[in-house]
């Protein structure tokens, strides 16, 4: 079982699987890219398992954007997106070559998530044709 609360902190949702599911699930994609089955015991631990799909699906979705929405279904975005972005040196010359591949921080790409991105706006147009509609949380001054 894993627990996942709402995007405001005020509920938690349990979700259940069934080990063998999850087997059937996940078996045939790593056979497929010709790769092991995971251990029993990550299969044993909902946690460890969660960890391994999360990974599984941004390698086998590369360049598809699927992450993007994954990260904000999961709600973990904070833990995934947030973090400082690392780069390589590429004006690195020849005598220097093996500097290349120790991580740069790249100051000028910043990252932030705010909670209100797991949503989108609702556009002021809209807004104004349906009065029954109300902002989406967070949205309500577009700051």
């Amino acid at each position: 079982m894993i627990s996942i609360s709402s995007w405001d902190g005020t509920e938690t949702y349990d979700i259940f699987r069934d080990k063998e599911e999850m087997r059937r699930g996940v078996k045939p994609v790593r056979m497929r890219a010709g790769v092991p089955d995971y251990d029993e015991d990550i299969y044993e631990d909902p946690q460890k398992f969660f960890e391994k799909l999360v990974h599984e699906r941004q390698i086998e979705f590369f360049a598809e954007t699927q992450r993007y929405y994954d990260l904000r279904r999961w709600k973990i975005v904070e833990e995934h997106e947030g973090e400082q972005i690392y780069g390589c040196n590429t004006l690195m010359n020849e005598n220097y070559k093996d500097m290349y591949y120790l991580p740069v921080r790249v100051a000028e790409l910043q990252t932030s998530f705010s909670r209100k991105q797991y949503f989108w706006p609702i556009s002021f147009d809209e807004l104004k044709r349906n009065k029954n509609l109300s902002q989406a949380p967070g949205w309500e001054y577009y700051n």
